[in-house]
């Protein structure tokens, strides 16, 4: 090769060389002496979590585009008119700005995913060193609905909370991997589709907040469950809490109650007490027990409601007698009755899909006194959950066979892929299906003459249990505070669900039989007529369509959404996304009263959709 060819080639890629090291080095110098701040869009990592939807699509959760508020304070002069301007228009106070501004650094969070109305002011001002990023808001369309079990994001965009606290690294885009070392590069999220039907949800949220307040409670849960499946489809909670500003609740009103804390179930626990003396002792169905009113075992005296005198195994649970429960149960060895209480899944975790379920309390036998089969044949002694008590008799319901509760219907990619299917659990048969039947049979007496009248209603022939427990505070038995319950399957032939209301520390209409029952009938009254339960004695409709307005989108033009709700809106939204590559933003709560574009213009790629809610 020609030397001077060669010299001329280093020469020129010693100069390539040293050009792209003074280029690194300017760069370097420039990002650590320049008070200018640089963000690029593509640098910020993309925080768009999945949808969460019911089992029929109803959104739940959802994000959208907010700008959020920053300063470099090395660009500001006048840090007292700017912490003035913004104070005016952010609501924040003056002092707190300019202790932000203060700070040395360039770049100072002001407010994070602020109103539209206070993006535009502030950016109409043009103020020198405050700027703009884009951020993800989580937003829960449907308010208090389902808040209990959907949870919601703090404001770094991470679960706190619920289905959004369990679930954070599905929900969160994550790096889809490469065929090829270095190339999983493209970001996906998924979306997580619950069992919950809106629906149903709804009615037992309203259903449990009327009886919370007539009996003047603390607090109450109810659980509607699918027998043949174990789905949860509804799970309402009061009081509860709006999602959208979960900060100005408390602990108490965010959390799981039932779920999170356990409880005594009471009377109910005689339904799993009745099945271990028919599995164990088929005989005791015929034999009668005697009820003086109380009975001695040791040294300690145990009450009944009342003197019941003569009664069976039925009257026993149709009255609800302590005596005669523990008169039948005396016949049953302690392991024996410990092994049926664990086939129904007490003392462990059920494993649905919600943060922080309780197991519950099961003492191993070693642990038992010789009080304690009486007990807890009658309640005492054991603590339960609202999800174990409702597969329990979920699986008296479904001719004895348990399967294990689900609150997953699917997770799916955003392009409607399946990436996961919560298929059926079960533990098999846990007591013969014969036993079974008999169990439901003498639940049904409960509600027809018993204990549990108003639980009743017509058509479906409802079967339950009521429990009205006395809770323990600091280890002994409080006469003035109980928990009263309603547990129970519909209809009486072929079980389409099991209800379970619990009423906390009610002060009116304390027994279970007045304080829960009622709102157990209205619940599965309007759960079976919404899923088409047929009977001999009446044709139940199509579904109830709850939904207020729907609009309709022709794929090219903008729909008109005045007077929809954010709900409606942000369903109507998705269709459009599906065909043009749009952004939105959503600003105030309540139903919309402006919206840009205008209705009938036409809609491309560029559009930008921005809907304005009040309270109408």
């Amino acid at each position: 090769m020609n030397q001077k060819v060669f010299k001329r080639r280093v020469i020129v890629t010693g100069i390539f060389i040293m050009g792209i090291a003074c280029f690194f080095i300017y760069r370097l110098a420039d990002l650590h002496f320049s008070d200018k701040i640089s963000i690029s869009p593509k640098d910020t990592f993309e925080s768009k979590r999945g949808y969460i939807k019911d089992k029929n699509g109803n959104i739940l959760a959802v994000s959208v585009e907010k700008n959020s508020l920053f300063v470099n304070p090395k660009e500001i002069n006048n840090p007292a008119d700017l912490s003035k301007n913004l104070s005016r228009i952010t609501g924040l106070s003056e002092k707190y700005i300019q202790s932000r501004i203060n700070k040395n650094r360039r770049f100072v969070w002001i407010k994070r995913k602020i109103e539209d109305n206070e993006y535009v002011r502030i950016k109409n001002l043009n103020l020198k060193g405050v700027h703009f990023i884009k951020e993800y808001h989580r937003v829960y369309p449907h308010g208090e609905l389902a808040a209990n079990i959907v949870g919601f994001t703090g404001i770094d965009n991470n679960g706190l909370e619920g289905i959004e606290y369990k679930f954070n690294d599905v929900l969160l885009p994550r790096e889809k991997p490469g065929f090829f070392a270095g190339e999983g590069k493209t970001r996906f999220k998924s979306n997580i589709i619950l069992t919950i039907d809106k629906y149903i949800q709804y009615v037992s949220e309203k259903e449990i907040k009327q009886a919370v307040i007539n009996s003047s409670a603390v607090q109450g849960a109810a659980l509607v469950l699918e027998v043949k499946t174990g789905k949860i489809l509804a799970f309402a909670k009061y009081p509860t809490f709006d999602p959208n500003y979960y900060y100005k609740y408390s602990n108490e009103d965010r959390g799981n109650y039932t779920i999170v804390n356990s409880f005594e179930p009471g009377s109910t626990l005689k339904i799993l007490a009745l099945a271990a003396v028919l599995e164990k002792n088929s005989a005791a169905i015929h034999r009668e027990y005697e009820c003086p009113g109380s009975m001695v075992i040791g040294d300690t005296t145990i009450k009944c409601t009342k003197v019941h005198g003569r009664v069976n195994m039925t009257d026993i649970i149709k009255y609800s007698c302590n005596v005669g429960m523990m008169q039948a149960i005396k016949g049953i060895t302690k392991e024996d009755f410990h092994d049926i209480l664990k086939r129904f899944g007490l003392g462990e975790a059920t494993d649905v899909e919600l943060p922080g379920e309780s197991a519950g309390i099961l003492r191993p036998v070693k642990e038992w006194s010789g009080l304690s089969k009486y007990s807890i044949s009658i309640g005492q002694e054991v603590s339960v959950t609202s999800v174990q008590m409702a597969a329990a008799f979920g699986a008296i319901a479904n001719g004895g066979v348990y399967n294990f509760p689900t609150i997953i219907e699917r997770i799916e990619l955003g392009d409607g892929t399946i990436m996961q299917n919560y298929s059926l659990r079960t533990k098999g048969k846990i007591i013969n299906s014969n036993n079974a039947t008999k169990i439901i049979q003498m639940m049904r007496t409960v509600v027809e003459g018993g204990t549990g009248e108003l639980a009743d209603f017509e058509y479906y022939s409802p079967a339950g249990k009521t429990g009205t427990g006395q809770k323990s505070i600091k280890g002994f038995y409080s006469a003035d505070k109980h928990t009263s319950s309603f547990i129970g399957i519909a209809p009486l032939r072929n079980p389409d669900i099991c209800v379970f209301v619990i009423v906390d520390e009610p002060k009116k209409s304390v027994s279970g039989g007045e304080a829960a029952a009622p709102a157990f009938a209205r619940i599965a009254k309007k759960t079976l007529v919404y899923r088409g339960e047929r009977v001999s004695k009446i044709t139940a409709t199509d579904p109830i369509n709850i939904r207020e307005k729907e609009r309709k989108f022709d794929g090219a033009s903008m729909p008109d959404f005045s007077g929809l709700s954010m709900a409606e809106c942000i369903e109507l939204l998705i269709k459009i996304q599906n065909r043009h590559n749009v952004k939105y933003n959503i600003s105030g709560t309540g139903k919309v009263y402006k919206q840009n574009p205008v209705a009938g213009a036409k809609l491309t790629g560029k559009t930008e959709i921005t809907l304005y809610l009040r309270a109408l």
